[in-house]
Parts: structure tokens; sequence; C-alpha cells
């Protein structure tokens, strides 16, 4: 049971994964900021917060949680 119980839980981060870039980008844009603001708020790159919208990169833990508080999203 503990097997399949993994099993759950990992396809479950890897369909949240999936939908990740689009959600940044969604709520972001519902924030009106632009890339650049929002990567000068959590000290990163335009091309990083790019990145994660386009599913090339994934944030860290620690931006997820900023980002999480700036655009006042919930982490699901």
């Amino acid at each position: 049971m503990k097997l399949l119980d993994n099993f759950i839980i990992i396809r479950h981060i890897e369909v949240i994964s999936m939908f990740l870039g689009k959600r940044i980008k969604e709520m972001r844009k519902k924030a009106n900021m632009s890339q650049e603001e929002l990567g000068k708020i959590l000290g990163v790159s335009k091309v990083s917060v790019c990145h994660w919208e386009k599913d090339v990169k994934k944030p860290s833990s620690k931006n997820l949680i900023e980002l999480s508080k700036i655009l006042n999203a919930p982490l699901e």
C-alpha cells in the first residue's frame, strides 16, 4: 500500500507541475505585473520568470512560497 501511496503523490506533483508555468503567468498578469517587475521583487531576472512561465525551469521552493504571497495564490 505504501508504494501505491507514493506513486499517487508523485503523480499528483507531476500533474501540478505541468500547469505551474501557465498558472504563474495567469496570476502575474492578473496582478498587472511584468516579468521584469516580478523578477525584481523576487530578486531574480526577467529571464528566470520567463523560464518558469514556459516550464523550461521550475522556481525554487523559496521562490514558489514568495510567488504565492506576492500573487496572492495559495499553494496547492
